[in-house]
């Protein structure tokens, strides 16, 4: 088995080595363009002298550093990212959330250390009692930043509370223990504080709890870090998930706008409403990895007499795309139809919702590419897609209705004279 995972090894290894240097070779300064291929050759090179060290590994004692070495070729598993849609949106996230989570980190490591010398100056002489042992305690300040990511995490919060606040009724007629109120060390009291071991090197102070200022630290702390710091992280992620959102519709323009020169080579900016759609199709299939609709085949009958009577309507609404005058659509309205046709997947999106995020997410994008678009301005009179697929339908019903209408009358004369003879 372990020979067989070895020889796997070397082999997916080469593998690796050779796309590595077949891409070098046809790209070459280009390939360090994209940092996914750099992630790529940091890959194959931890892959590489993993294997190395593997080899001399009997003759010099790595120790350590083998594991390490080792460690860095899992990081090959992070190749299939870029291959899973929905894996590489949640990674996506994670790196855009990464520096916005180091100031919420930061903040956070001033607040452990604020309320660990707060705690250390208060409750460092309180006698061990209950839950506040040698575990848990603010004795010094390392062991007092311990205890407190203990009590971020809501494990036995309360109880030290309890336990930091007892006073000497309680530690001496429960526990058993004596304990001193106001234990203070002066140069009068020393030498019988450490006579007694409550002072010095290993020694277990004795002083009694803090009933007050226990319960008003805790649950400051827990308002604080707990409550409103923690929660800062999720909001952080959840920002970043918006980001990649926002990134993948703005990915989904610039792959619109570079579909769009197969549709239009003379740049022109307008294209005829059946090729328009068909832009709308094969753009949204390249950036949702998705597969030919039943609009795309209903595209392919249509037909320029009718040119509405085969688009469904909730499709024509979920577009949203202007028709001239001269049954052509501008660019600018086509890639806002790509961006909205990838955010809602289907015509049961909710249309002010596509709006919004055709809108806001790649507005810098769409205006940036309007400003330079100075054609625009002399369209003339627009018509939206849904405005004509309603009325053509609208038209039909019209004449489907007129038409049963004249037989039901053509039946009736016909029955009449039937009668009269």
């Amino acid at each position: 088995y372990t020979h067989v995972l070895v020889v796997l090894g070397y082999v997916f290894a080469g593998v690796f080595n050779v796309e590595a240097a077949l891409k070098l070779f046809a790209m070459r300064r280009a390939y360090f363009v994209e940092r996914s291929n750099i992630f790529d050759l940091l890959c194959v090179v931890a892959t590489d002298g993993g294997i190395v060290a593997d080899w001399f590994s009997d003759a010099v004692s790595l120790g350590p550093v083998l594991s390490v070495i080792r460690l860095f070729r899992i990081a090959r598993l992070l190749r299939l990212i870029r291959f899973a849609r929905g894996l590489n949106r949640v990674f996506m996230a994670f790196v855009l959330s990464m520096p916005k989570l180091a100031n919420v980190g930061a903040v956070l490591a001033l607040l452990l250390l604020l309320f660990a010398t707060f705690g250390v100056g208060v409750f460092s002489t309180v006698q061990f009692v209950g839950s506040h042992d040698d575990q848990g305690n603010f004795r010094d300040l390392w062991r007092a930043v311990i205890t407190l990511i203990r009590c971020m995490t809501g494990e036995s919060w309360n109880y030290l509370m309890h336990d930091l606040g007892r006073d000497q009724w309680y530690i001496e007629s429960v526990a058993g223990v004596k304990c001193e109120p106001n234990f203070r060390v002066t140069a009068e009291n020393y030498e019988e504080y450490r006579a007694a071991g409550w002072v010095g090197a290993g020694a277990t102070p004795n002083g009694c709890g803090h009933p007050l200022m226990s319960v008003v630290f805790f649950i400051t702390f827990t308002l604080v870090v707990s409550f409103c710091l923690l929660n800062l992280f999720t909001a952080v992620i959840l920002e970043g998930f918006e980001e990649a959102q926002q990134g993948d519709e703005e990915e989904a323009v610039l792959l619109a706008i570079e579909t769009w020169t197969k549709y239009d080579p003379d740049l022109r900016q307008m294209l005829p409403l059946r090729e328009a759609l068909m832009f709308v199709e094969h753009a949204y299939r390249l950036t949702s990895g998705g597969k030919s609709s039943e609009v795309t085949y209903a595209l392919q009958k249509f037909s320029p007499s009718q040119p509405f009577s085969q688009i469904p309507l909730g499709y024509a609404r979920m577009l949203g795309v202007k028709v001239t005058t001269n049954m052509e659509v501008h660019l600018i309205d086509a890639v806002q139809a790509v961006v909205r046709r990838a955010v809602g997947g289907g015509a049961s999106a909710s249309r002010d919702l596509l709006d919004d995020i055709a809108s806001s997410s790649v507005a810098k994008t769409l205006q940036t590419l309007e400003a330079r678009v100075k054609q625009r301005e002399s369209l003339g009179d627009t018509v939206s897609l849904d405005q004509h697929v309603a009325a053509t339908q609208i038209q039909h019903r019209f004449k489907e209705l007129l038409m049963k209408k004249r037989a039901r009358s053509a039946q009736g004369a016909a029955g009449g004279q039937h009668l009269n003879r």
